[in-house]
């Protein structure tokens, strides 16, 4: 239903959308029901399952990158690209006036060089570089940042929100655990979850001592 609204209404669509489907693609032959989720699978993972997923976001990796070095070879053909002056063009347009400070900032030559230079440079050698582990923080905190301010400054938020979530299968578990069990322990310490919780085991506790 949403590709063919999406295809009925074509303004309404955007690479995000199109990222979207590939990873739903993707993400069916992932084990995706172990962590972030409301019910865990209790089925024993084996290592067939291990390849899949893996396979499966080594997918999602791959084509991301495809998406970036494909975009900064078509933006090297454009003129407004190639001369520097894209962002200009971009910040003039009242469609992406996100902020006050776009008319302002499409008039200083500097911004407008640098911006354009940099989001071409970090799309052509994204692929590349995001695969060795030295430069690899760098260049997806770079890009969060261009995706950021895309999303600022032009209004493009969903967008931009699902290309930063994405620069997270770069990382491992070993990665992330660690940090989703911190976060799941300060939600579950809180005052709702913590005032439940006890609740639950009293509970528990009386219905043991009861049916001694």
């Amino acid at each position: 239903m949403n590709d063919v609204l999406q295809k009925l209404c074509p303004h309404i669509l955007n690479g995000g959308d199109n990222l979207l489907k590939f990873i739903l693609l993707y993400m069916v032959f992932a084990n995706s029901f172990t962590y972030f989720c409301i019910h865990k699978s209790k089925e024993k993972k084996d290592s067939i399952s291990n390849v899949l997923s893996n396979l499966s976001v080594l997918s999602i990796c791959i084509h991301l990158c495809l998406i970036y070095f494909i975009s900064a070879l078509h933006k090297t053909n454009a003129t407004v690209w190639f001369h520097g002056v894209a962002t200009y063009y971009t910040f003039q347009l009242e469609r992406f006036s996100g902020t006050s400070l776009n008319s302002i900032l499409a008039k200083n030559s500097y911004f407008v060089v640098i911006s354009t230079y940099f989001t071409l440079i970090l799309e052509l050698y994204y692929p590349v570089l995001v695969w060795f582990k030295k430069p690899k923080t760098i260049v997806i905190l770079c890009m969060i940042s261009l995706h950021a301010g895309i999303a600022v400054f032009m209004m493009l938020y969903d967008f931009q929100f699902i290309f930063i979530l994405v620069q997270g299968f770069f990382y491992k578990n070993s990665f992330w655990l660690p940090k989703y069990n911190s976060l799941k322990n300060k939600i579950y310490s809180s005052t709702l979850f913590s005032f439940v919780k006890s609740k639950i085991v009293k509970y528990e506790n009386n219905q043991i001592s009861n049916s001694y």
